[in-house]
């Protein structure tokens, strides 16, 4: 048995049943409830909202477009080497440095440097969620995804990792799985 992902698999995608690509250019990303009906086949439009910023660096939450404070809503992203980016700069790179469970879905931007991406993204096909497109996972995983309403002043619903029913950050009982569809621009 090989001790690492076969040839052309990138290891952010191993142990996915249907493979999967670490590079893909030029997507939006869209979150498609799993558990209830959906408005529509391809899912909520998602945006970055700036949801921080401190000492050179700006925060980015994945959120819908309930999101109540300055966004960028015409965002297009792209795996580099199992690296999530948003394009947003040529000048700067604006990506996901981790990700961990039971907390939002961060983009990170820095005016001091550039930051490197977490190379835990994969873009797995599909046949029956997003009308054929690509789904995202992340650490091999595409069934980790939430939509959770955040509590406090100004509510909004945004994106959680592999959320837990002990968290104070999100409403839990608002929460709901999703795919996150990948639909190229």
């Amino acid at each position: 048995m090989p001790s690492s992902a076969p040839e052309g698999l990138a290891s952010s995608c191993a142990g996915l049943d249907s493979g999967g690509l670490n590079t893909l250019s030029n997507f939006t990303i869209t979150a498609y409830n799993t558990t209830l009906p959906n408005a529509n086949s391809t899912g909520a439009p998602l945006i970055l909202g700036d949801d921080l910023s401190y000492h050179g660096y700006t925060q980015y939450v994945l959120a819908t477009y309930s999101y109540p404070y300055p966004a960028l809503n015409q965002v297009s992203f792209s795996l580099d080497a199992g690296g999530l980016v948003a394009n947003l700069d040529a000048d700067s790179t604006t990506a996901v440095l981790s990700l961990s469970s039971d907390h939002e879905f961060d983009f990170i931007v820095s005016t001091e440097g550039s930051v490197m991406p977490a190379p835990i993204f994969c873009a797995v096909q599909t046949d029956n969620m997003c009308g054929g497109y690509p789904v995202l996972a992340a650490n091999g995983r595409t069934n980790l995804f939430l939509i959770c309403e955040r509590t406090g002043e100004n509510s909004f619903a945004e994106v959680v990792y592999n959320g837990t029913t002990g968290s104070t950050a999100y409403d839990v009982d608002s929460c709901y799985a999703v795919d996150l569809c990948l639909f190229s621009v």
